[in-house]
């Protein structure tokens, strides 16, 4: 309960007045001050007991950036109405990390309120709802009683999935599910398109049944170029890292790397395997098709940057238990020289190890500096390399238009 402190100060000086001056018109305003207190306070604490209140949110699975109403519910069954409400709305902070203004309103006898608000989930993550705030007032706004309204509701939202046109990704076998560029992995049990015949072509490429229906000129089979790999996704998790990621930007954009280059492997049954350290113990998420993505998505919706143990140890015990043409994707917020050495060293052994490497240009300039310092020495060893900033879309980055070194 909140009473204002100028109420506090009046009603000092008419109880002095009264008690030591005496007289009826003192105690006429004693008895009128303590009236006016009395009633007030009974009214809204007895509001505070009785008011009710509820709080829904979808049944659905959300991911962050999904926009969600919250609903709510407040129902007066008393005989005498309340004028002044004011309901603070604590689960949209929680979820979008924005104030909302407070709701004021009102209920008459037998009355129910009802209202939602729209929010936008800003960040991945496990969010137990708790509790509301009603606050209820009286009319001349002299106290304000707190009626916490429990809402037992727990609400996870996943990582964002940003859906990839194209990854490139190299291939260590023949015949697989992966598209490649390497002429030599034609599938010729798959037939991507016809072509009109070009010099040089060969004659058993001829598609003679639609050559025969187009008289202008002969049309060529295309092939799809598959192959098979296995991806190893390395997200570095290690604390120090991250020490400069206040608004936990870096965090959820390597999750959001990480589980959009997933959903690309698992659509065209590439076999994909995640690996994190969280404390000191190791996180591994393995799957072929699509029917695993809800695991690795469960895995990175509460990860968080809290391993103890440097990144490149990660890498170097990763490196001893992979198989040799497998690419690895290293995703990192810091590219150090030990880490960009055990890249190229993983390429002399006949591994596909690729970077991608999330900074903040304007807000650390140094450490973006030292990242495509060490780039650049990536790059001349043909190891590919994708930078990624504040203003730059993972579509883009990844689908290539930024890539370094491919």
């Amino acid at each position: 309960m909140k009473v204002k402190a100028s109420l506090i100060v009046v009603g000092a000086a008419v109880l002095i007045t009264a008690l030591f001056i005496g007289g009826r018109v003192p105690y006429f305003l004693l008895y009128f001050y303590l009236g006016t207190l009395i009633i007030p306070a009974i009214h809204s604490y007895i509001g505070k007991v009785f008011l009710n209140g509820t709080v829904s949110l979808p049944e659905r699975e959300l991911m962050a950036g999904d926009q969600i109403r919250i609903k709510y519910t407040f129902e007066n069954t008393l005989p005498f109405s309340y004028p002044r409400l004011e309901f603070e709305n604590n689960i949209a902070y929680r979820l979008s990390g924005i104030k909302v203004p407070k709701k004021v309103f009102y209920l008459m006898t037998k009355e129910i309120y009802r209202d939602e608000t729209p929010v936008v989930c800003k960040r991945r993550g496990n969010y137990s709802v708790g509790e509301v705030s009603l606050i209820i007032k009286d009319v001349f706004n002299l106290f304000s009683f707190n009626k916490k309204i429990l809402a037992p509701i727990s609400l996870k939202v996943y990582p964002r999935i940003v859906p990839l046109n194209y990854f490139k990704i190299h291939a260590s076998q023949q015949m697989g599910e992966l598209l490649v560029k390497d002429p030599t992995f034609q599938d010729y049990s798959a037939v991507s398109n016809l072509r009109p015949y070009q010099e040089g072509d060969p004659v058993k490429k001829i598609h003679w049944k639609a050559s025969s229906k187009k008289q202008e000129s002969l049309l060529v089979k295309s092939f799809e170029l598959r192959g098979d790999t296995e991806v190893i996704i390395l997200l570095n998790s290690n604390r120090q890292d991250y020490s400069r990621d206040t608004e936990n930007w870096l965090e959820d954009t390597g999750v959001e790397v990480a589980l959009s280059v997933i959903d690309y492997c698992l659509k065209r049954t590439i076999k994909v395997s995640l690996l994190f350290q969280s404390k000191n113990k190791a996180i591994q998420v393995t799957g072929d098709s699509s029917v695993y993505l809800k695991s690795f998505m469960e895995a990175l919706v509460s990860f968080s940057p809290i391993g103890e143990k440097g990144f490149s140890t990660e890498i170097e015990r990763l490196s001893s238990g992979i198989g040799q043409g497998s690419s690895l994707l290293i995703i990192t917020p810091v590219l150090t020289k030990n880490t960009g050495a055990q890249g190229i060293q993983l390429k002399m052994k006949n591994y596909n190890p690729a970077y991608v490497v999330i900074g903040d240009e304007l807000k650390d300039p140094k450490i973006w500096e030292e990242n495509k310092k060490i780039g650049k020495i990536l790059e001349a060893e043909g190891i590919p390399l994708y930078i990624i900033d504040g203003k730059q879309d993972i579509r883009d980055v990844l689908g290539g238009k930024h890539e370094k070194g491919a």
